[in-house]
């Protein structure tokens, strides 16, 4: 096994940037060597979990995804590596509130992993032979942990699906569409938000056992973000009961009740913006802005660079600042270290599998 990186100073680069507006920017790459995206930290701030990329020799050498290398691994807050080689090989969802363990995902397994790496629990999406063979089961996991439940979505003929778990699915959360892939519980774990940018969101209530739709959302502009799995986290958690949602939609930057009876309109006039996030305190919401332009090597496609990252307060009508300056590079997932902090990657415009994915965090003002 390869030894971690422990010292920071040799990995962590801090940069003042330019005046951007009336703002001064502060940004901290977090590792020079890691080609890596999806950070996510642990809801205390002392763990940063990320997925290793790139591509590795277990696929079929072609273009496809399982040429892509992903490795489950965990760094400190200020940027020290603590997993060497890890043994985690899937995509990373979500921490799990008030625990070490973050829930994993790739094809039809699942998966507890502890830092460094410990895979501390997996399993997998089956159906009992009842189930009609034309069924398909979504990739992405949520785990419940005060049920002890794995849940994930299962489709029937792309048009009928259902919320289920190893014991069978959960009672209501049948529906007459399709739904996305993004599956994410709130922090009380009443509620599961289900989206992707062509079914829009849809919220489950464990506790009524009813849907509210939400319609059409941006969780990220650009419509291939989901290839390489990357997270999206839009509830609120500044407390455990606090069941807010934030999220884009008609060019809108939105807070709502999880039932979908309250709305309140935070930002009006975005364009080309996603990957809304709320604060852990829930004052404000971050955000993400983007300037696609032609790929170099597929002009005939849209590179999301030209990225900014921005928070406002959650006050109707408010006004955005910026956390960043625009990168020409893109971001894939945005977080929140504390609530002083963003914590985001950035990749630049290059083919599939290339070793330019970076962590970053940026200071808020």
């Amino acid at each position: 096994m390869k030894s971690p990186i422990t010292v920071a100073a040799l990995a962590c680069i801090f940069l003042t940037l330019p005046v951007l507006g009336n703002a001064q920017t502060h940004e901290t790459l977090l590792s020079s060597t890691e080609n890596a995206y999806n950070p996510i930290a642990s809801p205390d701030g002392k763990y940063i979990a990320f997925v290793r990329t790139g591509r590795w020799s277990g696929g079929s050498g072609g273009f496809g995804r399982s040429n892509l290398r992903s490795e489950v691994a965990f760094m400190d807050a200020n940027g020290n590596v603590l997993t060497g080689d890890s043994p985690a090989r899937c995509f990373l969802q979500e921490w799990i509130p008030d625990s070490d363990d973050v829930v994993c995902y790739r094809g039809t397994r699942y998966y507890l992993v502890s830092p460094p790496g410990t895979i501390a629990r997996q399993g997998e999406t089956t159906f009992p032979p009842v189930i009609p063979a034309k069924m398909v089961q979504g990739e992405r996991v949520a785990y419940l942990s005060k049920r002890d439940e794995f849940v994930w979505l299962h489709r029937i003929s792309g048009v009928e699906s259902e919320l289920y778990t190893p014991q069978g699915p959960l009672e209501g959360s049948y529906v007459g569409l399709s739904l996305g892939d993004i599956l994410v519980a709130s922090h009380d774990e009443r509620y599961i938000a289900a989206c992707n940018d062509w079914a829009g969101l849809k919220v489950y209530d464990t506790v009524t056992k009813r849907w509210t739709d939400f319609g059409k959302i941006i969780v990220h502009p650009d419509r291939d973000w989901s290839w390489m799995q990357p997270g999206w986290n839009p509830w609120f958690t500044r407390k455990p009961d606090d069941d807010r949602l934030a999220f884009i939609q008609d060019g809108k930057l939105i807070v709502a009740s999880a039932d979908g009876k309250k709305k309140v309109v935070v930002l009006n006039n975005l364009k080309n913006a996603g990957l809304a996030v709320p604060s852990p305190d829930g004052t404000q919401v971050a955000f993400a802005t983007f300037d696609p332009t032609p790929m170099k090597l597929r002009p005939d496609l849209q590179f999301y660079g030209g990225t900014t990252l921005w928070v406002t307060s959650i006050s109707p009508n408010s006004t955005a600042k910026p956390v960043t300056q625009k990168s020409p590079e893109t971001t894939f997932t945005l977080r929140w270290l504390g609530n002083a902090k963003l914590l985001f990657d950035r990749a630049t415009d290059d083919i599939a599998f290339n070793a330019s994915h970076r962590l970053w965090t940026a200071d808020v003002p």
